[in-house]
């Protein structure tokens, strides 16, 4: 008690010190405000401060409080839901999202986060249907786009999929991670040559030693599966110098 009103006086001439914050939710736990507690640890967290993260996920599992620890502002959701320790967790705090009073930027967010949480719970067809509902400027960026892809895929829709990956590789030409999506597509289909021309596609994007030698490393394992030895071990030999 004396603790708290401590903190209290030093939270009225700085009530942007987070840890104190941090040190007011700890005093009220242990005077059994529990409630009150998790409101200091919000503030804490849109102070910005997630050292307290497992503390007020613990507290709110334990109350089933969530709405305490909504943060109206993006980020700190996304903290959260990856803080769970169940799916059951996470959705309980998700569903909180739909029943609270958060700015429609923190919905946006929840919603993405409802796609992959029907994605970790195996259901495809959910994540996609979540997908769908998501704002079209969410649905629009390469991430996004990439999910969806994968979603088809999980259906069964293989065509699709690719068909996507090949119309997001031509708008984002730069994205390495995206070109790698569609070349391992292509090399699950059998088709080494399409897969080496993303890559060569994506070559002017590759800078620094450890991509160049990771660009012919692939190159190779591709000139492997369509048995032109000789290039293969070229590539494989460039990608030695660049990085021994």
């Amino acid at each position: 008690g004396e603790a708290l009103a401590w903190i209290n006086r030093w939270l009225f001439l700085r009530p942007s010190d987070a840890r104190a914050r941090i040190a007011a939710a700890q005093a009220l736990l242990r005077l059994q405000q529990p409630m009150q507690a998790l409101g200091e640890l919000r503030a804490a967290l849109d102070l910005g401060d997630l050292s307290s993260l497992d503390l007020a996920f613990s507290v709110a599992a334990k109350h089933h409080a969530w709405d305490r620890i909504l943060v109206d502002r993006p980020g700190p959701l996304t903290a959260l839901w990856q803080h769970a320790k169940s799916v059951e967790q996470a959705q309980e705090l998700l569903d909180a999202v739909e029943v609270s009073g958060v700015s429609d930027g923190v919905r946006s967010e929840a919603l993405g986060l409802q796609v992959q949480q029907a994605a970790r719970r195996g259901d495809p067809a959910a994540a996609l249907a979540a997908w769908e509902q998501l704002p079209e400027a969410e649905r629009n960026t390469v991430e996004r786009q990439v999910l969806r892809a994968e979603l088809l895929g999980q259906l069964g829709r293989d065509d699709d999929a690719l068909t996507l990956l090949e119309k997001l590789a031509n708008r984002w030409p730069g994205d390495l991670s995206l070109a790698t999506r569609l070349i391992d597509a292509y090399v699950a289909r059998g088709r080494p040559a399409a897969a080496r021309e993303v890559l060569e596609r994506a070559r002017p994007f590759f800078t620094g030693a450890a991509q160049r030698s990771l660009l012919f490393q692939r190159d190779a394992s591709l000139l492997m599966m369509e048995q032109r030895w000789g290039r293969a071990l070229e590539a494989l030999e460039t990608a030695a110098r660049i990085e021994p």
